[in-house]
């Protein structure tokens, strides 16, 4: 497929298996105001409560706009070792999305000594619905 080459988006869902983990998408992108979004981690059925720091953090999530490509980097509440933050199963984030539209979601996460990237896409809207879709 050429390089420029227009690929349609991975159906609704709001769930991504990645590496024999079950990642699920919770909370709704809004455009221009703040959206809480929280993904659970399990393995196996049972919840990922050991989750590792990766990059000082126990997730990342970016999300690209599609068409653009605009980019946000987004770190979650708390810290690891600060006594107040659980390793898992929950990762809660504060993003706030520019606009309206399409935007392609990437969570990195550590465990087991691996990386691993979740990926989803929502659909941010200023009415506050969101839909998700999974890889």
């Amino acid at each position: 497929m050429p390089p420029d080459a227009h690929r349609a988006l991975p159906p609704v869902a709001s769930t991504a298996v990645v590496d024999g983990y079950t990642v699920t998408l919770g909370g709704q992108l809004n455009a221009g105001r703040s959206s809480t979004l929280t993904v659970k981690i399990t393995r196996q059925g049972k919840p990922v409560t050991d989750l590792q720091p990766y990059l000082g953090a126990y997730g990342h999530l970016v999300a690209l706009r599609a068409g653009d490509l605009a980019y946000l980097h987004v770190h979650p509440d708390g810290s690891p070792g600060d006594g107040a933050t659980p390793a898992g199963p929950e990762v809660t984030f504060h993003a706030e999305a520019p606009s309206d539209g399409d935007y392609r979601l990437f969570l990195d996460f550590k465990h087991a000594g691996a990386v691993h990237t979740a990926e989803f896409t929502a659909r941010a809207g200023r009415d506050g619905r969101t839909t998700r879709r999974e890889r």
